[in-house]
């Protein structure tokens, strides 16, 4: 089957129009796909990877899903940033929730494993809290070298927004996380401490208090983040 096809089956797929697909239920091997539960901060983009088990194997693999509205894809050369532990896999089709994947491989696939992996931005006013669900769309489905389509069972996911604070707040350093080590910069930077610097990125998450520019009111914010009283 080409990528053409593919894409062909994954628009079908997201349009509920799968008649056309010969189908056999799961197997007794417990043939799953499964969607993660994840917890995240506001504006954080987050990973989110499909686990396949039980795996009956597999040549050619269709699978859709939708997610809140208030989630948007982490893009790349226009498109969902995506990856795969299978060859083969592309993008079919997406709308502004939706998205469809199609895998066409030259080989059987038959091991267990993250199927794919995409990201999603929740976003950075959400109340926390809040939870954002991962569903699979009807006519997800593989099929082996026969020709028969199997049809896994699915389990949902969601993401679920945490109560700490905005992604990237006070993170001076740009490494991912709010740490004393921030602070510490920070206060280096504004004493003119001329043996460290900080990068673009770093001075936007340090810029906390509504004014342009790097401040000591910067720096008091970001020991109250650290002490959970910001």
């Amino acid at each position: 089957m080409n990528k053409r096809i593919s894409a062909f089956l994954s628009a079908l797929i997201l349009s509920g129009t799968t008649s056309l697909m010969p189908q056999i239920p799961a197997s007794a091997a417990n043939f799953t796909l499964t969607a993660p539960t994840l917890t995240a901060q506001r504006g954080e983009p987050v990973e989110v990877s499909f686990q396949l088990k039980g795996n009956p194997g597999f040549d050619e693999f269709n699978f859709a899903f939708s997610f809140d509205e208030a989630l948007s894809p982490v893009m790349e050369e226009d498109a969902p940033k995506c990856t795969s532990g299978y060859d083969g896999l592309t993008l079919g089709y997406r709308s502004q929730n939706r998205i469809s994947f199609g895998l066409v491989s030259t080989a059987k696939h038959t091991d267990d494993g993250v199927l794919a992996t995409f990201w999603l931005t929740v976003p950075f006013d959400a109340e926390p809290g809040t939870v954002y669900t991962l569903e699979f769309l009807d006519g997800t489905q593989q099929s082996g070298s026969s020709g028969k389509y199997a049809v896994p069972e699915t389990v949902s996911g969601k993401i679920t927004v945490s109560d700490a604070p905005p992604y990237g707040y006070g993170d001076a350093n740009a490494d991912g996380k709010l740490t004393v080590a921030d602070a510490v910069l920070l206060a280096r930077v504004l004493a003119e401490d001329t043996a460290v610097s900080i990068t673009p990125e770093g001075s936007s998450n340090a810029d906390l208090d509504g004014e342009t520019g790097l401040s000591q009111e910067d720096l008091t914010l970001v020991l109250k983040l650290l002490a959970g009283t910001f």
